[in-house]
């Protein structure tokens, strides 16, 4: 199937991105006894704590100070990856590099999408900030995975009102930055979660610096006597992979060479004289699975069993209970189960113990792309996509962004796909996503299995679980704006009960509400639906008692961000020829007419 778009716009970079763009899941099938209690965690989970996912398509990727931040919002399941009607606020903020909050903003949500911008007043101090997404619902789990990208603001007549104050702050934070850049790290990952003695391991690694940039290197691992037992080289965004065969009880040291001269040595984890050994390997139509123990577990009490578990974002795929055969346990699972996305294997021993993971992804290669077309006529831009559809069109929101570019290209490249199918499940920030769903020749293969070995699945802790441990639900999803708190007495704070507030709001006219406050002098208004900002007056009924209103608020507490390979130095280190003692300039923002994105 294709289709044509046709964009009339005399600008020159263009952004494109579908949200229907992912395949449907096919049943999977089980196998031998299913481990009903493991299944029966991951259903709940899915049932009564399902999780949401949120993408900002914003228009561009830096700014200058006094423009709009434009977006669009996708909030989707974050199982299937569709439309989550069920959202219907969403939190839209700005921090800067200190996590102050700069911007705080209530959007609606209709089926799953909306549009809204974020205003930087040309006072704004040039630097990097931080555009943070989420719903009400997303506030129950880890803060880790809520939307967020860095930008970064450029300012140029700031200069002319900088204080000195601030910019020693400048030259502190390029210094910080600059040691971040120049300071080496190095960390193993041995398949599977941990060294086993006396086993070939097959062990990824990964060589950056303290801001997360993958950096070039070799190195050699040596043993306790300084013989070399292995060496090894980074293959892609510093990450590799080696095997070795510890031997119990035994020390092993790396020797780290970085690309940029500066050396590291790194001692390896102690290997396990009693463990699970998993290798999983992804082929062109399966994956094999395979175990291995290096003791006989009926020698220490347990069984010699154990069970296997894989999901793809907590839709359990392959589900078996087997004995070993010789130490040994073998199982092939075919592709045409999965989804396209990281899928989490897991192995428990007899006790249900969780003793080995492993993420590995499958692509089917069912992302849409898009094509420009007439790009010579700078008048009208005609794009067009080809779905993985051959015999039905593809239904959805498309959002589209297109700008002139001064500079060169942005290096990350992130886009909806690679957030929802990599970022968004990892909870963490890698260089290019893109990359990895960009092609699916073995380079691309490799470093995409590269990238699951070094990193493990984050959503939720299997022991946890496994105690009754899911999480606490506080935020219920919301409608609209919310207004709420309680009617207190000023002389000793009793609730003031089953007294009447009316809530007046002042918005091209004046709407009135009115309620009773219940027990604990609670009152709530829900519900109210007004866009931009408007006057609210909250009025107790007649009471003999002199009363205060207590009202809910949130805590917008500091965010704590580190800085990352994204993060760039801050330009303004002195004063400029105009600087003069003057306020910080300030503008009004101004009513523009926002870009239907929905079109």
């Amino acid at each position: 199937m294709k289709s044509s778009i046709v964009f009339l716009q005399g600008l020159l970079l263009l952004w494109f991105v579908a949200s229907p763009a992912l395949s449907t899941a096919q049943t999977a099938g089980t196998t031998n006894s299913p481990s009903p209690e493991i299944v029966e965690i991951l259903e709940t989970l899915n049932t009564d704590y399902s999780q949401q996912k949120v993408y900002l398509h914003t228009d561009k990727d830096s700014y200058m100070a006094g423009e709009h931040i434009w977006y669009t919002s996708y909030v989707v399941d974050a199982i299937n990856h569709e439309p989550d009607g069920s959202a219907n606020n969403l939190h839209v903020e700005l921090l800067n590099s200190q996590g102050d909050f700069i911007s705080i903003s209530l959007i609606p949500v209709q089926d799953g999408y909306s549009y809204g911008d974020v205003f930087l007043p040309d006072s704004i101090p040039e630097g990097n900030y931080f555009l943070r997404a989420y719903t009400d619902w997303m506030r129950n789990f880890d803060e880790d995975f809520y939307y967020q990208r860095e930008i970064y603001v450029y300012n140029p007549i700031e200069e002319n009102f900088i204080r000195r104050r601030e910019i020693r702050q400048n030259r502190r934070y390029n210094r910080d930055l600059e040691d971040k850049q120049n300071t080496m790290q190095f960390a193993i990952f041995p398949e599977g979660g941990e060294l086993i003695a006396n086993l070939e391991n097959r062990v990824a690694f990964k060589a950056a610096n303290q801001l997360g940039a993958g950096m070039e290197a070799r190195g050699v691992v040596k043993d306790s006597n300084g013989n070399t037992v292995k060496e090894f080289e980074t293959f892609h965004d510093g990450m590799g992979v080696f095997e070795i065969t510890p031997e119990a009880n035994k020390e092993y040291v790396a020797e780290i060479y970085f690309g940029n001269g500066e050396e590291l040595s790194y001692s390896f984890p102690e290997s396990l004289n009693q463990g699970y050994l998993l290798k999983a390997d992804v082929l062109d139509d399966k994956i094999n699975i395979n175990v291995e123990t290096n003791f006989n577990p009926a020698s220490v009490n347990i069984a010699p069993e154990l069970t296997v578990i894989v999901h793809t974002r907590n839709k359990v795929i392959f589900h078996e209970k087997a004995q070993l055969d010789n130490n040994i346990y073998n199982a092939s699972i075919s592709k045409d189960k999965f989804n396209t996305g990281i899928s989490h294997i897991t192995v428990f021993d007899a006790n249900m113990l969780p003793v080995s993971e492993r993420l590995v992804f499958i692509n089917h290669n069912d992302i849409s792309k898009a094509q420009i077309n007439n790009f010579d006529n700078l008048d009208k831009l005609e794009i067009e996509f080809e779905g993985y559809s051959n015999e039905e069109d593809v239904y959805g929101s498309y959002s589209l962004s297109a700008i002139k570019l001064f500079g060169k290209e942005a290096e990350h490249e992130s886009n909806i796909a690679s957030y929802l199918l990599l970022e968004s499940d990892l909870g963490t920030t890698f260089k290019n996503p893109w990359y990895y769903l960009s092609g699916n020749n073995q380079e691309i293969k490799k470093a995409l299995d590269l990238l699951m070995m070094t990193h493990g699945w984050r959503r939720f802790d299997w022991e946890e679980l496994a105690k009754g441990k899911f999480p606490e639900i506080e935020h219920e999803p919301t409608i609209g704006i919310k207004i709420s708190g309680r009617l207190l007495t000023l002389r000793d704070s009793r609730p003031v009960e089953e007294v009447p507030v009316e809530l007046a709001i002042n918005q091209h006219g004046v709407d009135i509400y009115t309620t009773n406050t219940s027990s604990g002098g609670r009152f709530s208004f829900e519900g109210l639906h007004y866009e931009g900002s408007f006057n609210a007056i909250l009025t107790p009924g007649q009471i003999e008692q002199t009363v205060i209103v207590d009202l809910d608020d949130r805590d917008y507490r500091k965010v704590n961000f580190e800085k990352t390979f994204l993060s760039e130095p801050r330009q303004i280190l002195s004063r400029g020829d105009d600087w003069s003692r003057t306020s910080r300039p300030e503008i009004k923002d101004e009513h523009f007419e926002a870009p239907d994105f929905k079109k």
